[in-house]
């Protein structure tokens, strides 16, 4: 009798263990674009083998993490595995049927297919997510202010995603909050500057609010409404966007041969300038050197030396770009500039000045014959390097020592390593230069 109230005892426990023994997939069957989705797997028994998901259709799949806790079944310990994965569709898919051993049973869950849709607008009382643009209609190049509004009264947190919106540049500007009549207001702004032309739509965005109602914490998605930007290429041969202004000058209309000329071009102006360095000046005949962009609040400025041995006309420069307040192309130009190139700058002098200068020059003359018959006898050739540091020697200002400089580039490597250093070079550091530049060409 004893023995047969324990098989039956046995029966029932099985019986019992069968009935609790159980898998289970929680999974939305809509996903939204863009998003990553998440489902659950969920076994329930005493010895259960769970195994790991790779791929589900052509989408990696990743296990977030895997929860194990103790139950009670029927009058015995069990155990419950919560296996909790995620994927990123880009299509509709289907989840499949998953084999759970437990306690040496195949059990399977139900397979279940996913749609995949676009997010849309939420209409949940109490809360209210809004997206606006400053402007719907840009050049590219341009940017707009993309405002984020989330209206709220009663939550125990929540959290706006940043936007991610494909080919743009994105950058937030401000996050402020500030309490209402029928609640809180918190505005978000960002500054969205699209990569290319055409139309750009901007998906509806996304606050995850968490909210505890009779003890229990519920969290759920809230969307704002989607957006289309329009965005269009520039005219051809623009790429500044901005409003500036060009003045285009020289420091004289005449100068001696030996004397480069200064040419300032400067923009004043905001926009998306970076530097003047792809401007050129081409000008036939002449040898000219360029300074790197001086960049000052809203100024730019570039300085070129020019050289020549005849009259030479700098050509009209020109800067196009995009003005934003008056929507259209507009150019700024300059006047061709004509520079005279002259031996010498003749004035006026004093009768002191004139008779100093006429007993200076006897006095050069004599020395100048005297040091000339022992140069001869000593040698009969002058050497090139001697006759270009004599000539360097008698340069007053820096400006005559660099252009005569310049006339000996291409001659020496060494040589015109130092002459291009003179370009860049501070008063202090360009007397340096000089001097090495004299000791070089003594031998």
């Amino acid at each position: 009798m004893q023995t047969i109230l324990t098989r039956i005892i046995y029966l029932l426990l099985l019986a019992l263990l069968s009935l609790h023994a159980k898998v289970a997939l929680n999974a939305k069957k809509e996903a939204i674009v863009g998003e990553p989705y998440t489902f659950v797997v969920e076994a329930r028994g005493f010895d259960i083998t769970l195994k790991s998901v790779e791929k589900i259709d052509s989408y990696w799949v990743e296990e977030i993490k895997r929860e194990e806790e103790l139950i009670i079944i029927g009058v015995l310990r069990g155990k419950k595995i919560t296996q909790h994965l995620r994927l990123i569709p880009k299509k509709d898919f289907r989840i499949p049927s998953f084999d759970i051993l437990v306690d040496g049973r195949h059990e399977k869950t139900k397979a279940q297919d996913i749609h995949l849709k676009q997010a849309s607008k939420s209409h949940i009382k109490g809360f209210d997510l809004q997206a606006s643009l400053s402007q719907d209609h840009l050049f590219l190049g341009e940017s707009t202010s993309l405002k984020l509004t989330f209206n709220y009264q009663e939550l125990e947190d929540y959290e706006i995603l940043p936007p991610h919106i494909p080919n743009s540049f994105i950058k937030e500007l401000s996050d402020k909050e500030r309490p209402t009549k029928e609640g809180y207001t918190d505005t978000l702004l960002y500054t969205l500057t699209p990569k290319q032309a055409g139309t750009l739509r901007i998906p509806a965005q996304k606050a995850t609010i968490t909210q505890r109602i009779q003890g229990k914490r519920h969290t759920f998605d809230i969307y704002s409404n989607p957006l289309t930007l329009n965005v269009k290429t520039l005219p051809k041969d623009i790429s500044l966007i901005g409003n500036y202004a060009l003045r285009v000058w020289t420091d004289t209309n005449r100068t001696q041969k030996d004397t480069p000329t200064i040419l300032h071009l400067k923009v004043q102006g905001e926009g998306n300038l970076k530097d003047l360095d792809a401007i050129k000046i081409n000008i036939p005949h002449t040898t000219i050197f360029s300074t790197p962009t001086i960049k000052k609040d809203h100024s730019y400025e570039k300085r070129w030396k020019i050289l020549s041995d005849k009259d030479f006309t700098i050509p009209s420069l020109s800067l196009s770009f995009w003005d934003k307040k008056k929507r259209k192309a507009c150019t700024q130009s300059s006047a061709p500039i004509n520079i005279t190139i002259t031996d010498s700058i003749k004035k006026g002098l004093s009768m002191q000045e004139k008779l100093f200068y006429t007993l200076l020059g006897a006095i050069m003359i004599a020395l100048w014959q005297l040091l000339a018959k022992k140069y001869r006898e000593r040698k009969k050739e002058t050497s090139p390097q001697h006759h270009w540091r004599e000539k360097l020697l008698q340069a007053k200002t820096n400006d005559t020592f660099f252009a005569l400089a310049s006339r000996m580039i291409g001659k020496d490597n060494t040589l015109d390593r130092m002459i291009y250093r003179l370009e860049a070079s501070d008063e202090k550091a360009f007397k340096e230069v000089k001097k090495e530049i004299l000791r070089y060409l003594k031998g």
